[in-house]
């Protein structure tokens, strides 16, 4: 029996792998060239989406929780919507609350609100008839050197008008 001679295919340069890997970084990179372009001025800051709109709208409505116990205490959180008078709210709070940490960590302590509503224990009661408490998120930990270079203007990103941008 002879030795067998290996095969040896000849495929034209456009199908080799070199190829088909530079092809896809192509694709990746225009589609992330058109999913950001535009990302912070394609409504003209309006909140044309419904849901965005609402969204902001709880995220700017809510506070963060003093601890972990009132996190979980769903009657007296003020992380809770249900608890600042949004009645219907499907989403879970965790994307709403991660963006208003996020948010309240941008913001310089100095622009934040001294003192806010006492919301926590008392769902369905208009502000106007609460009490002030001191802002606790006036107290949670900045994020040093991205406040600067996020934030440069210390403005509160913890607003209806500003959360879109977080």
């Amino acid at each position: 029996m002879g030795a067998t001679l290996p095969i040896v295919v000849n495929r034209p340069w456009w199908r080799s792998a070199w190829v088909s890997g530079l092809l896809l970084v192509v694709i990746l990179a225009g589609g992330g060239y058109f999913r950001f372009l535009g990302l912070f001025s394609w409504d003209g800051n309006t909140g044309q989406h419904p849901d965005e709109r609402f969204f902001v709208d709880v995220t700017s409505s809510v506070r963060l929780p003093a601890s972990f116990s009132e996190y979980f205490d769903a009657t007296r959180s003020p992380g809770n919507p249900r608890n600042v008078g949004k009645t219907f709210f499907v989403y879970g709070t965790f994307p709403v609350l991660l963006t208003r940490l996020t948010a309240v960590a941008l913001t310089p302590p100095e622009a934040m609100p001294e003192t806010v509503p006492d919301i926590a224990g008392r769902p369905g009661v208009s502000t106007e008839m609460m009490g002030q408490i001191a802002n606790p998120e006036r107290d949670v930990p900045r994020l040093g050197p991205l406040v600067d270079l996020l934030n440069p203007d210390g403005i509160n990103l913890a607003t209806y008008g500003e959360l879109v941008k977080v």
